[in-house]
């Protein structure tokens, strides 16, 4: 025997840790995921021994295999040794016996622990510790705690013709003992006899770890004295049984001689007891002798080959005459007998003792009878057990239990759960109004809730809760594993009782069916699990929340949430779903959650796998055994509902798998027998597919068959569930496990099933996919990522042989833990974020609410996903900004350039060079966008995978934008070509008379400078004025011809209209049906306003925009429009657009009238003409005039042309312009601010025109801050200056005159500045000025002009700027948020999709229709329905779309396809519009010409705050 300090030597070597260390290992930390996790477990030294653990978990047949591997021997190096040298390395390398590895696991392990070794090891067909060594030199251990998990079934003898079977754990049950120990060396390994007697004919197990097996040779170090035992139960074939009875066989390690104490214990409590010797002597009698009772010892001896027949004699005679021992029971082993026989001598010797003895105990009687340490002596256990006591004692029929201490969780929330559900489907709506049918059931749900609050908290309950709430960690996981195992006799006993009730009642009236359901039923209602406990508990909290605002709730309702997360920290599973009532107690989830969130540090992310399947298929056996789960699988019932299980992942190993938890969900089977009958079976499944579907990473799909036919309608479901998923953004992976496939080659075999299946999933795929009016989706594939070899599974069978014998089967272990290396590598790689805890709290919340709707997709809201895309619309915003931006920027320096052209370089090829760099600047912005976009989209952001279904919206938006804006660039460069030809002409005419005038004007000049006369001022002055009069004269200068604008308008729409149509532009006959408010009138006269506004020339282009806009406005109207028919709204609008456009046409004409334009000159050119006669210095004078007249006007229209920029770069950075969704909740919040009537109903229904004036009231009050704060524009100023001056500089380099100076001057600000070329002839006239003296003038002169347009700016109100600013802050703004303008049919809210190419629109919440207009059906009373129910009910509107025939609101997408209208998810979002419904009642009805509208009680508590927070919930607003 070692010692006390070797056996802490070994302690220390194979855990790393001191045995009187206080640290102990958990269940917790063995269950944690690691990097071995993704390993063939193997041990390369001493620590890797406890690996023993893992292995064990995931039943593991070799997980006794403790030899260590020596990699730096290869296989050919192996081959190479002799076999001798080889044995000697080997065990050299066998350091550790298994059983040493198990004792000291034993030792370090808390209580749980053990327990769930001890289940692992019996379920594997290992015997187990029955009395562990000490690990301190003191008494050893009876392990009566870590044995009550235990279970076994079997069938009787009793029980064979009427193919019964009794079920029980091992400490319960009353059988045999029969113990084997060995005495001094033998040859003969008692372990392996024992595994013979117990393993059914032909198929041997190893049920004792014998020195003939891998590492059975390793000598022990702290195990001898371990006393093991195993159970061997008869099967269904009683027949074959040499034994027909259970009975349980002890093995103790070691040498009798150092276990005496052992020894004792086995003789008490054996019927017999069977000592293996080579010899017998002095010392073995002595031992022999301290046995209580030698009547039923068997001592065998088994003689080595160097003992003589003689001795053996001596032997036997020593023991009858010393020891008085009956011959009988002294067995010599002879030499040339088989161990088959001496098994068979031992069964019949057993039998006998079986049919004679009846008098049998149990361990738990044998715990209390003998003296003995027991391990459920501990004080955390004896507290435990006393909690648990309390509440199982008082347990005796379930039912009338569970009716009497749990009513919160029966009829009340069934009831709730169905109301719940009405509210989202309104089958029985009947005629009610929506609302009001809502109001009731919102009534009905709070009465249940109070009749549920009203309940006492049973003592019971009060007992449960203290428990879990004052005991330690330890304690609590004892109490409830105590709890569970009383609650689980009990079922058990209550479960046999009704079973046989059935069957009697089958046997003697089978045709009473409602008898065997009533039966059937009491059955379903017999289980009772610590589930129901925290059921009852929850629901308590959900009441206690609802009735008591949260907040006033007592203490010991409040910690429960806290109490909960910590079980499930602890790897207990939480109920997800009910199955019972088909529910989620969403407050007390969210809850629960929330805590374990504060608790894991706020920033856990975990990954969610799942497992769906067939009932009784073995999905709990798959996830247990895969991750050493405890989800129950125990008889009496199958899992009902969702349980959610939480799993660490260890510190070193949560980088590399990008996440710190796993949770795993265990569904129910699907089409369950118990609920076959039921008419909403299918419906209960398609809910629990769907959820846990939507919740998960990875969706494990079991089959427990080769043949799929049976899965057709689970497959049908799921692939639903994942067509969903992959609609709302989340494409899930796929594993379908095939089970009790035990070929080989089944995966090769297998392959036509395979593609068959696959074949099968695809048609189904494309089914569904048209249910769901998805059509382009085809494949299986499209919806999930799923690979046919990859993800396609065969496992065998769970149990090796035929139970209750079977030990679990190595292909079943080892298949798994493949399926769990392949899921974790799996999990490495995927390239989406792991959602954190309050985003998988959101999406249960947001799936629940869905899947409670008939309609799932259009029924579908999730704040994350909400988020994600206003985040991208910002994102796009800001790219669309810079797309503008830089073509904005193009065109201005373009459109500077044509200005800049004269007459014969505005030809056809300068046109194709301007439209080539017009595409090839869009092409470039289009890549810049397009890339954004897309590295947006596999950046990892947060959630940005939910993006997916709108990622083609958004990439053809980019499109549409592009396409927009080369059409609108295209129109304005041919607009501007055309602009520069008009001018063109009038400059010419302008040239040619300056030309005159210069020429008459030298003239005067040379006779100055010949002497011939000279003119004092007035005669000078009365000579120019008679050289311009006559000038003009002379030339007889043409203006521009002036045109009928509202003729040429007319003959237009005849030409479009035919001209049969009689037309009148002039009569008042059109407009006096006209409504002002009209969408499409409004949208055309803002076009007509951009129009005015560019103050350039009518052109007939105007007309084709404005009849386009028309039609398109009017095929895509809104049905609440009151529309005229096309050819009179078009007159209509066209009346107004001829005013305006002649109006347009005068001004241009005026302005561009050479004679004015030269009147402007006129001052100028005397000026010049004086100081040229007079031989003044004109340099300063004609460095002044080039500043003041063709610099500053130049300077001025550049700063107009981009401050519109720099406002927009502004206000775009503001929050409520950064997204349309952003913008319409801060007018909603600026409007319940102000709580005007008369604002609320100019924006419900004049939308656009509000929304207009809105902005512009916003960018006015802006610019004045601006202007008061800091002068934005100097920075176009200063910009614009520095270019200027460098141009001076360049240019003065480059000449030698001032003309020369001046052309080059200009061409380098040929996209910068339009100079006039008449303006600087002036400059040019006469000039014989130095470059130098010039520059310095202009260089003085510039900083004037400068300062100057400064104070113009600066004293500029905002109407002046906006008016003459080219972009206009006001009106690209208001394209940004406006986005489509397209309302909502029934109630008028606004689009909010974040893309201007969209095929659908939605809006973050709708309003009581009665705000926009409508009226109740038949009725003169204000209709308070909001759409977003409406389209739940069964109630039908009417409208001009429908010519007046009553259509169902459920179907409205019939009429109005491109609307997607969210039903109200129950978060009271629509509360803002109820709470001004219930403010302007009377006043909307008023103006509507109506009745006010009757509202439910309810509106009227809504508050300001409360209808404030209900839209910060909606656009998800922290």
């Amino acid at each position: 025997m070692f010692c006390v300090a070797d056996k802490n030597t070994v302690f220390k070597e194979i855990l790393r840790m001191d045995k009187n260390k206080s640290s102990t290992l958990s269940l917790k930390d063995v269950l944690s995921l690691g990097q071995e996790s993704e390993e063939t477990i193997q041990c390369q030294n001493v620590q890797d021994v406890p690996s023993f653990l893992k292995k064990l978990m995931s039943f593991s047949t070799n997980a006794r295999i403790t030899t260590l591997h020596d990699n730096n021997c290869s296989d050919t190096d192996c081959e190479d040794l002799d076999i001798s040298l080889a044995s000697q390395n080997y065990t050299k390398l066998d350091s550790t016996h298994a059983l040493d590895v198990l004792c000291a696991l034993l030792h370090c392990s808390d209580p749980c622990l053990q327990q769930e070794i001890l289940l692992k090891m019996s379920l594997c067909q290992y015997a187990v510790p029955l009395l562990l060594p000490p690990g301190d030199g003191t008494d050893c251990t009876f392990m009566l705690w870590a044995m009550r998990d235990i279970v076994k079934r079997w069938r009787p003898q009793s029980s064979q013709d009427n193919k019964g079977f009794k079920e029980d754990k091992v400490v319960n049950i009353s059988m045999p003992v029969f113990s084997f120990v060995r005495l001094g060396k033998c040859r003969t390994s008692k372990s392996r006899i024992l595994n013979l007697i117990l393993s059914p004919a032909q198929q041997v197990q190893d049920f004792f770890l014998h020195r003939e097996m891998e590492t059975g040779n390793v000598s022990r170090k702290i195990s001898d004295g371990l006393v093991e035992i195993c159970w061997y139960f008869p099967g269904s074939n009683l027949k074959s049984d040499t034994i027909k009875q259970p009975f349980a066989v002890t093995n103790m390690r070691g040498d009798l001689g150092s276990g005496e104490k052992q020894f004792r214990f086995l003789s008490h409590i054996s019927s017999a007891v069977f000592i293996f010797t080579e010899s017998v002597g002095e010392r073995e009698c002595e031992l022999f002798a301290k046995s209580n009772d030698l009547d039923n010892t068997y001592i065998i001896i088994d003689p080595s080959s160097q003992t003589s027949g003689d001795i053996i004699k001596k032997y036997k005679e020593l023991l009858q005459t010393e020891l008085k021992v009956d011959g009988r029971k002294i067995w010599v082993r002879k030499r040339s007998s088989n161990d088959a026989t001496l098994v068979r001598a031992l069964k019949n010797t057993i039998a006998d003792h079986i049919n004679k003895n009846s008098d049998n105990m149990n361990l738990q009687q044998i715990s209390q009878r003998f003296n003995i340490h027991v391990d459920e002596n501990y004080k955390d256990l004896q507290a435990a057990k006393k909690r648990a006591d309390e509440i199982g004692t008082n347990i005796k029929d379930i039912v009338e239990y569970k009716n009497e201490t749990m009513k919160l969780q029966g009829e009340l929330w069934k009831e709730l759960s169905k109301t719940e559900k009405e509210m989202c489907r309104m089958r029985d709506q009947g005629s009610e109004n929506a609302e009001d049918y809502i109001d009731k059931l919102r009534q009905q749900c709070s009465s249940l809730r109070k009749r549920q609050n009203a309940h006492p908290f049973p003592e019971a309950m009060e007992q449960f809760r203290k428990a879990v709430t004052e005991l330690t960690q330890v304690e609590r996981q004892c109490f409830l594993k105590f709890t569970k195992f009383s609650l689980d006799s009990v079922a058990r006993e209550n479960l046999c009782k009704l079973q046989a009730e059935y069957k009697e009642t089958f046997d003697n009236y089978g045709a009473d069916v409602e008898k065997l359901k009533q039966i059937d039923q009491r059955i379903s209602d017999s289980s009772l699990g610590i589930e129901h406990f925290l059921r009852e508990l929850g629901q308590f909290y959900e009441a206690k929340y609802v009735v008591e605002n949260g907040s006033n709730m007592e203490e010991k309702f409040s910690k429960l949430p806290g109490i909960a997360a910590d079980l499930l920290l602890d790897g207990f599973p939480l109920e997800l779903i009910d199955g019972d009532a088909s529910n989620i107690p969403l407050q007390w989830v969210s809850d629960v959650l929330s805590e374990l969130d504060t608790k894991t540090g706020g920033k856990c992310r975990m990954r969610v796998i799942t497992v769906l399947g067939v009932q009784s298929t073995g999905k709990s056996t798959l996830l247990n055994t895969m991750f050493g789960l405890q989800f129950p699988v125990a008889s009496g019932r199958c899992t009902r509902g969702a349980f959610m299980t939480l799993i660490n992942v260890q510190i070193n190993f949560q980088m590399e798998l990008g996440c710190e938890f796993i949770l795993v969900i265990d569904t129910e089977g699907l089409k369950s027998p118990e609920l076959a009958s039921l008419e909403d079976s299918y419906e209960h499944d398609n809910e629990m597919a769907t959820l846990v579907v939507g919740l998960s990473d990875i969706t494990i799909i079991n089959m427990a068959m080769e043949n799929t036919a049976e899965m057709k309608d689970i497959l049908q479901l799921v692939i639903h569930a994942f067509l969903r998923m992959k609609q709302i953004g989340k494409k899930h992976n796929c594993q379908f496990v095939h089970q009790n496939v035990s070929d080989v080659s089944a995966h090769e075999k297998n392959l036509r099933d395979r593609q068959k299946l696959l074949q099968q999933l695809d048609k189904m795929t494309e089914v569904a996919a048209k249910m769901e009016k998805k059509s382009h989706i085809k494949m299986f594939s499209d919806i999930i990522d799923y690979n046919l070899e990859e993800h396609t599974w065969y496992i065998p069978g769970l149990w090796y042989g035929v139970p209750p014998m079977a030990s679990v089967n190595a292909g079943y272990s080892d298949g798994v833990n493949e399926l769990k290396k392949y899921l974790i590598s799996y999990i490495k790689k995927m390239n989406v974020k792991a959602q954190t805890i309050p985003e998988f709290t959101e999406w249960i919340k947001s799936l629940w609410n869905a899947v409670k709707h008939e309609k799932f997709i259009f029924s579908f809201r999730n704040s994350l996903v909400s988020e994600a895309y206003n985040q991208l619309c910002v994102h796009y915003t800001g790219w669309e900004w810079s797309f503008q931006k830089a073509t904005y920027t193009w065109f201005n320096e373009t459109e500077t350039f044509i200005r800049n052209l004269p007459a014969d370089k505005l030809d056809s090829e300068r046109r194709n060079i301007i439209m080539q760099e017009m595409k090839q600047i869009l092409g470039i912005e289009e890549r810049t966008m397009s890339q954004s976009l897309e590295e947006y989209f596999i950046s990892g952001c947060d959630n940005v995978h939910l993006l997916e279904p709108f990622r083609s919206d958004f990439f053809r938006s980019v499109k549409y934008l592009r396409k927009t804006q080369e059409s609108s660039l295209a129109k304005k460069c041919e607009d501007a070509i055309r602009l520069q030809k008009d001018r063109c002409k009038v400059q010419q005419i302008q040239g040619k008379f300056l030309q005159v005038i210069e020429h008459h004007v030298k003239a005067i000049i040379e006779k100055r400078r010949n002497n011939w006369y000279e003119l004092d001022d007035n005669m000078l002055k009365m000579a120019f004025e008679n050289i311009w009069e006559n000038t003009l004269q002379d030339l007889h200068m043409q203006t521009v011809r002036k045109k009928n604008i509202s003729q040429e308008i007319l003959h237009y729409l005849q030409s479009v209209y035919g001209s049969a149509k009689t037309i009148s532009l002039y009569s008042d006959d059109h407009c006096l049906k006209a409504d002002y408010n009209d969408p499409i009138i409004n949208k055309c006269h803002n076009y007509i306003t951009e129009i005015m506004n560019t103050k350039e020339n009518y052109d007939v282009t105007y007309c084709h925009d404005l009849l386009k806009m028309i039609m398109v406005e009017h095929n895509e109207k809104s049905v609440h429009t009151d529309c005229l028919p096309p050819l009179d709204l078009v007159v209509f609008i066209f009346k107004e657009a001829a005013k305006k456009f002649q109006i347009l046409h005068n001004q241009y004409i005026e302005y561009n009238d050479p004679t004015c334009s030269l009147e402007n000159l006129k001052h100028h050119y005397f000026s010049l003409f004086e100081s040229v006669y007079k031989q003044m210095d004109e340099c300063e004078k004609r460095a002044k005039y080039f500043c003041e007249v063709c610099l500053k006007p130049a300077i001025v229209q550049h700063i107009q042309n981009n401050i519109g920029k720099e406002l927009l770069d502004y206000f775009l950075q503001k929050a409520e312009f950064r997204s349309r969704k952003s913008f319409h909740f801060c007018v909603l919040v600026q409007l319940l601010k102000e709580n005007s009537f008369e604002k609320y109903n100019e924006y419900i229904n004049n939308y656009e025109s509000f929304t207009r004036q809105l902005i512009l009231d916003c960018v006015k009050q802006q610019y004045q801050k601006l202007k008061n704060s800091s002068d934005f524009y100097i920075r176009v100023l200063d910009s614009i200056m520095q270019k200027v001056k460098h141009a001076c500089s360049k240019s003065a380099g480059q000449a030698w005159t001032i003309s020369v100076f001046l052309e080059a001057f200009c061409r380098q600000l040929n996209k910068e500045l339009v100079i006039s070329q008449n303006n600087l002839k002036l400059i040019v006239f006469e000039n014989e000025v130095n470059v130098s003296d010039f520059l310095n003038y202009v260089e003085i002169f510039l900083g004037d002009t400068g300062n100057q347009v400064k104070a113009e700016m600066r004293e500029c109100d905002v109407e002046s700027l906006l008016s003459n600013i080219t972009l206009k802050p006001q009106d690209e703004l208001y394209k940004k948020v406006i986005g489509c303008g397209k309302q909502c049919p029934f109630c008028k809210v606004p689009c909010e999709a974040g893309t201007d190419d969209h095929p659908e629109h939605f809006a973050s919440i709708h309003r009581p229709m009665g705000l926009a207009q409508s009226r109740k059906d038949g009725s003169n009373v204000l209709d308070h329905s909001i759409c977003s129910t409406a389209i739940v009910g069964n109630r039908s509107f009417s409208s001009e779309d429908t010519r007046w025939n009553p259509h169902p609101y459920k179907d409205y997408r019939n009429y109005y396809p491109n609307w997607n209208i969210h039903p109200e998810d129950g978060n009271k979002g629509t509360d803002y519009w109820k709470f001004v419904l219930k403010q302007y009642n009377n006043k909307f009805a008023r103006v509507h010409g109506t009745q006010p509208a009757v509202l439910p009680e309810d509106w009227q508590s809504i508050s300001q705050e409360q209808a404030l927070q209900s839209i910060k919930k909606s656009f998800n607003i922290k």
